[in-house]
C-alpha cells in the first residue's frame, strides 16, 4: 500500500479538498449547469473540466470565461503553450475529455469540475488529484471539486482510506464512516461535524447520506453470511415473485420457488 491521500494531505504534500455535489448519484444527467456552478462557487479560479464527450467539451468551452479546450488530437507543443497560459492566468479554464487523467502536472489548478459520472475509483481519484497538488506560485490552500453527477457517493471522499490490490481486485474503501453530511446551505459534502467546514452553517437538520456500498463490498458481506441464511433469503424472494407476479400461493408457490432455485444454482438449498 502506498501513502494515502489523507496522510499526504496531513503532511503537506497535497492540499485539503472540498466537495460540492448533489445528494445522490445521477447516472443520466447533471445536477446543474457546470458553468453556473463555476461562476457561483469558484469564479476566477484556474479550473479543469472533465466533460462526457468532445461536442459537449467544445460547447462548454464556448461558455466558460477565458476557457480553452484540449482534445487527444491537440499537438504537444500547443498543449504546452496552453498550460503556460493557465500558469500566467491568461487562460482560466481547461476543458476536455479524458486528457488530463494521467501524466499531467499543473499545480496551479484550484478547481476540478466533474461534468460526467466517474464509474471507476481510479479515474475518479486521478481527476480529483489534478487539483490537489500544492502550488507555491499561487499559494493555493485548498482544492474545490464540483461533482456534477454525485461520483463521490460511488467512490467516497477523496481522502478516505482505501485498500489497493495487485491481484486484479477492485479498490475498496476501508474506512468505517458515518453517513456523509450534505450542507443545506452550500451543498458541500463532508464528514459528520456540528458545522459545515466551508460556510459555517449548522448541520442540524442537514441531510445525512449513507455510504453507498460498492459491488465488491456487497460480495464480501454476502460471503460472511451463513449459507443456510443466504439460501433462505433467496427462497423468500422467489416466493414473493411467485405470489405477487405469477399468482401462485401455498404449496404451488413453494414448489415453483424450489424449482427456480435448483435451476439457478444446480443444487438443493442449504438447511440449518
Amino acid at each position: 500500500q502506498g501513502p494515502s491521500n489523507r496522510w499526504l494531505t496531513e503532511s503537506g504534500n497535497l492540499v485539503p479538498c472540498e466537495v460540492i455535489g448533489p445528494t445522490s448519484v445521477l447516472e443520466d444527467r447533471l445536477a446543474g449547469d457546470p458553468v453556473e456552478a463555476y461562476l457561483k462557487y469558484a469564479p476566477g479560479t484556474r479550473a479543469i473540466v472533465f466533460a462526457a464527450s468532445i461536442p459537449e467539451a467544445l460547447t462548454l468551452t464556448g461558455r466558460f470565461p477565458l476557457a480553452t479546450c484540449i482534445t487527444g488530437d491537440t499537438p504537444r507543443e500547443e498543449r504546452e503553450r496552453i498550460y503556460e497560459q493557465v500558469r500566467t492566468g491568461e487562460t482560466k479554464v481547461l476543458v476536455s475529455v479524458n486528457v488530463f487523467t494521467e501524466g499531467f502536472d499543473l499545480p496551479c489548478v484550484e478547481t476540478v469540475i466533474l461534468a460526467r459520472l466517474c464509474g471507476v475509483t481510479g479515474s475518479y481519484l486521478q481527476r480529483v488529484g489534478r487539483g490537489l497538488r500544492p502550488s507555491a506560485a499561487t499559494n493555493k490552500t485548498r482544492c474545490l471539486v464540483l461533482d456534477m453527477c454525485g461520483s463521490t457517493h460511488l467512490h467516497g471522499l477523496p481522502d478516505e482510506d482505501r485498500a489497493w490490490s495487485l491481484e486484479g481486485d477492485a479498490v475498496r474503501r476501508t474506512e468505517k464512516m458515518d453517513p456523509i453530511v450534505h450542507c443545506k446551505e452550500c451543498i458541500e459534502m463532508f464528514r459528520p461535524s456540528p458545522v459545515c467546514p466551508r460556510c459555517g452553517a449548522t448541520t442540524a437538520g442537514a441531510a445525512r447520506i449513507p455510504k453507498k456500498i460498492s459491488r465488491t463490498e456487497k460480495l464480501e458481506r454476502l460471503d460472511s453470511v451463513p449459507p443456510h441464511v443466504r439460501d433462505a433469503s433467496y427462497l423468500r424472494r422467489l416466493r414473493w415473485v411467485a405470489e405477487t407476479r405469477i399468482g401462485l400461493y401455498g404449496a404451488r408457490a413453494e414448489q415453483w420457488s424450489l424449482g427456480r432455485f435448483r435451476k439457478q444454482f444446480g443444487r438443493e438449498p442449504v438447511t440449518a
